[in-house]
């Protein structure tokens, strides 16, 4: 099997004036077109972010969808599993993905360095780069992963205990359980968060999202997190697809 695209999967909401248009430029002006394809989830309601996509002047050969919810409250876990389960992207040579509509591609050929790596390791592991704010090697805030590897887990894409948060801090664990943790230190994908901002500057956007963070980082769910992740790399571990992990 040889990996030659990525999916990068985005819920947006109410951004199609501030960062989503920057996610998008710099995604297009770092990558090979050939290697990328965009999956959005978008609100029904947000036409503003409907609107923009579907008028935007894409460069030519872009390929692009929108993958639609309706939730009254934010759950990250469920748009990403709804992505993964409903996009048309869904060969197994395409990279599956999680990024944030707040962050900026600045390394040129990010994607060629993700899809090398992911074929070295012949698909197995975890993977992703520096978001030049605060996470870096520690917590993979964005995120390439290969239908393989989710299929092997026996597990959802993302774990649909955790709304918010979280759902990055398992894959994490499970990299450093499986010793499956790729970080690509030599690639930026800017992270910025809106914590970066004093409180008084937070968008609509961050807001709805905030008290689902809390909630989800409680020492509790904290606690769950990690069962969750031991369960799942145990599975990993004990190569029920047939795969053969590296330990």
């Amino acid at each position: 099997m040889r990996y030659n695209k990525i999916c990068i999967m985005v819920p947006t909401y109410k951004r199609s004036k501030t960062s989503l248009p920057v996610f998008i430029d710099s995604a297009l002006a770092t990558a090979t077109l050939k290697n990328i394809c965009f999956s959005f989830c978008v609100n029904k309601k947000d036409t503003e972010t409907i609107d923009y996509l579907s008028q935007r002047d894409w460069d030519y050969g872009t390929e692009w969808e929108i993958i639609y919810e309706d939730l009254i409250q934010p759950n990250l876990a469920y748009y990403f599993n709804k992505m993964y389960d409903e996009t048309k992207f869904d060969s197994s040579g395409t990279c599956v993905s999680m990024f944030g509509d707040d962050m900026v591609f600045k390394t040129y050929g990010w994607d060629e360095k993700f899809l090398n790596t992911i074929n070295n390791y012949n698909g197995i592991g975890v993977f992703w780069a520096d978001d030049n704010y605060i996470a870096h090697d520690q917590l993979c805030v964005n995120l390439v992963v290969t239908r393989k590897m989710v299929e092997a887990t026996k597990h959802r894409f993302m774990c649909d205990l955790f709304h918010a948060d979280m759902i990055d801090t398992i894959w994490m664990e499970v990299g450093k359980l499986t010793n499956t943790g790729h970080y690509l230190n030599d690639v930026i994908i800017q992270h910025n968060h809106s914590t970066k901002k004093p409180g008084e500057e937070w968008d609509e956007t961050f807001m709805r999202l905030r008290p689902i963070q809390i909630q989800a980082n409680s020492k509790g769910n904290q606690a769950m997190g990690r069962t969750y992740s031991v369960i799942v790399a145990g599975i990993l571990n004990t190569g029920v697809s047939g795969a053969t992990w590296d330990k």
